[in-house]
């Protein structure tokens, strides 16, 4: 026979009476992934790196119903439009702080360890970005030395006396002399993104203790990872002033002393040094400045510490200016033996 359900199942004891009614729990976000079909295709656009399209997506599912998983996607989406400098740092905080919001201690070690993610993403990034500038630099260069020697044929091979010669040579200087723009114009662009990325690199390395509080095991980790790839892509940047503001500054204060985005450029001394010593194969007086320039470029390119080009230049006007100096003493030598 069925027992009433107030009635007590023993003499012993007796469950203490329901309440009238429960409490509901305070307004919280939503804890769960949401499931629809728009969230999945914002995480496949995120994982094949369509960066604007899974930005896109995610902010218009966080005007309906934001979340914290929400929040993360949109920090994490915002790291390739940071890459492309349409995004700031400070935004990527504001969406893992967002994330964090709830107090749920599962949204703030899920928000906590998507971000550690994203700065990895974003490290594998900066690293593919300047394999591609390094790239381009490199392509830059051999168009240059090029478009140099192209120059210097075309000057050698000048004559008036003869009409197709002189087209000849007047062709090969104009190409040469494009090659060279177009290298200086690829090598600005080049420069010019290496600062940009460098900058962003530093950004990212400040905005790591905004997200992650100073007792978090990962956050030394973070910061030491991303001042590891500075160095790595960025060898000349001025270590000590880095370990001024290094990680044990950063995580008390968040505070960071970053030197300055490295500025590169070719020795104009070098460029005239190789220009002498191919003239002085047929002007072979030039042979001497092409010395002079070479030696001096190669001082100024050291005291620079890194921060100038153009020493692979300089080596090559050295020399070609020793090769002609000695030619010019054997051939001095040679007429001197032959007087006698």
């Amino acid at each position: 026979m069925l027992q009433h359900p107030t009635e007590p199942k023993s003499t012993h004891y007796s469950p203490p009476p329901l309440p009238a009614a429960l409490p509901l729990p305070p307004p919280q976000m939503k804890n769960t992934t949401p499931p629809d079909a728009r969230y999945q295709l914002a995480t496949l656009a995120l994982k094949a790196r369509r960066y604007v399209e899974a930005e896109q997506r995610f902010a218009e599912m966080l005007a309906l119903s934001p979340s914290p998983e929400l929040w993360i996607g949109l920090g994490q989406a915002k790291i390739g439009t940071f890459m492309h400098g349409t995004t700031t740092s400070d935004e990527i905080v504001y969406c893992f702080n967002q994330a964090k919001s709830g107090e749920s201690q599962a949204d703030i070690a899920l928000a906590h360890t998507a971000f550690l993610g994203t700065v990895k993403e974003f490290l594998d990034l900066a690293g593919a970005t300047l394999l591609e500038l390094r790239a381009h630099g490199i392509a830059a260069a051999g168009s240059r030395r090029l478009g140099i020697f192209k120059i210097g044929v075309g000057i050698l091979t000048d004559s008036s006396r003869h009409v197709g010669g002189a087209i000849s040579a007047a062709t090969l200087r104009n190409q040469g002399t494009n090659r060279v723009a177009e290298a200086r114009a690829i090598r600005q662009n080049v420069e010019a993104s290496n600062r940009a990325l460098y900058t962003r690199l530093v950004a990212m390395r400040s905005a790591i203790p905004q997200v992650l509080p100073a007792e978090h095991p990962g956050l030394s980790s973070a910061i030491v990872a991303v001042d590891n790839v500075i160095f790595t892509l960025y060898p000349h940047a001025k270590a000590r002033e880095m370990q001024a503001g290094g990680v044990s500054s950063a995580v008390g204060t968040g505070s960071v002393g970053l030197p300055q985005a490295p500025t590169t450029g070719t020795s104009g001394m070098a460029i005239a040094s190789v220009v002498c010593g191919v003239l002085g194969v047929a002007i072979m007086p030039l042979a001497i400045p092409a010395i002079i320039l070479g030696h001096v470029a190669s001082s100024r390119i050291r005291r620079a510490g890194g921060k100038l080009g153009g020493k692979r230049l300089a080596s090559m006007g050295l020399a070609a200016g020793y090769a002609v100096l000695a030619f010019l003493l054997g051939l001095g030598i040679f007429v001197a033996l032959n007087k006698r």
